[in-house]
C-alpha cells in the first residue's frame, strides 16, 4: 500500500473514532438520571380532644319556622392543635353540641405556645315555639333562649359538678326488678342550678355524672345551700347476674348492692 493510501486509512480510522466519541457523549447526554429516593415521613399520631369554649351566641336565622344557629368560638391551645369537628344532638328543649380538636398523640411533641381560635355557624335542628326556653348546651358552657327572641335571652352558663351529699339504692317489688338511685344533689349558692345527669354503665360497675350549671360571669349570689332529690333508673333484674355486687358511682360518693 502507498503512503496516500496509508494516509486515507488513518484518517478514515481517526474519522470513525471520533464519530464513536460523539455517539458516546450523545446517547450519555439523553440519559434520564435514576430518581432519587426521598424519605416521606410517616404521618404524627393524633387523638380528639374536647375543645375549649371562649363563646357561644345565639342567632335567629328564619321566622316561619323559627329557626336559630349557634356561632362558637372555640380555642385552639397551641400551635400542634387543629379543629376536629363537631356534633349535634336535641332532646325536647336541650340542644348539645360537642366540639372536638385534634392533638398530638405524644405528650412531649414541641409546640408553638400560640393560641388559636376557630369560629363556626352551627345550625340548631328541629322546632322552636315562640315563648319557651332553650337550653344550648356547647362543651362545658352553655346559654339559654327563648323562642321568637333573636337571639340569646337568659345568660351564658358553664357546668361544674354538683356535690353529693347521699346516694340510696332502691330495689323495686316488680317482675324483673327495677333497680334505681336516689341522689341527693346540692346547690352551694342561689346562682347554681341543677342542669342534667348522664348514667353509663361498665359491667357491674355503674357510673353516673350529675352536673350543676352556674352563670359564666361574675355575679353576687346568695350564700344559701340547697338540696335537691333526684330518682335514677339504672337498670332491671335482666341486666345484671343474680348475686353479682354491683357499684354505683355519682360523681365522688358510691354505694354497692347485689343483683337479685
Amino acid at each position: 500500500m502507498g503512503t496516500t493510501g496509508m494516509r486515507l486509512l488513518a484518517a478514515s480510522a481517526a474519522t470513525i473514532t471520533l464519530l464513536a466519541l460523539a455517539c458516546a457523549r450523545g446517547t450519555n447526554a439523553n440519559l434520564t438520571p435514576a430518581p432519587t429516593a426521598v424519605a416521606t415521613p410517616m404521618a404524627a399520631a393524633v387523638k380528639r380532644v374536647t375543645a375549649p369554649i371562649d363563646g357561644i351566641t345565639i342567632d335567629r336565622t328564619g321566622t316561619a319556622p323559627l329557626t336559630y344557629a349557634a356561632r362558637v368560638k372555640s380555642g385552639l391551645p397551641n400551635g400542634c392543635i387543629s379543629f376536629g369537628d363537631y356534633r349535634v344532638d336535641r332532646s325536647g328543649d336541650r340542644i348539645e353540641i360537642t366540639v372536638m380538636n385534634l392533638a398530638p398523640a405524644d405528650p412531649d411533641v414541641m409546640c408553638t405556645m400560640i393560641y388559636g381560635i376557630v369560629r363556626k355557624d352551627i345550625p340548631l335542628p328541629g322546632e322552636f315555639v315562640e315563648g319557651t326556653h332553650y337550653t344550648v348546651a356547647v362543651n362545658d358552657k352553655a346559654v339559654r333562649l327563648v323562642g321568637g327572641q333573636k337571639g340569646t335571652a337568659v345568660g351564658d352558663y358553664r357546668f361544674v359538678p354538683a356535690p353529693i351529699e347521699g346516694v340510696d339504692v332502691q330495689i323495686l317489688e316488680s317482675f324483673p326488678v327495677q333497680y334505681r338511685v336516689a341522689v341527693t344533689s346540692g346547690l352551694p349558692d342561689s346562682c347554681h342550678e341543677f342542669d342534667s345527669w348522664q348514667v353509663h354503665r361498665d359491667g357491674n360497675t355503674v357510673r353516673i355524672d350529675l352536673r350543676n350549671r352556674v352563670p359564666s360571669a361574675p355575679m353576687a349570689c346568695a350564700q344559701v345551700y340547697r338540696t335537691e332529690l333526684h330518682s335514677i333508673a339504672i337498670g332491671n333484674g335482666n341486666d345484671y347476674q343474680k348475686g353479682a355486687s354491683v357499684t354505683v358511682q355519682v360523681n365522688d360518693r358510691s354505694a354497692t348492692f347485689v343483683a337479685q
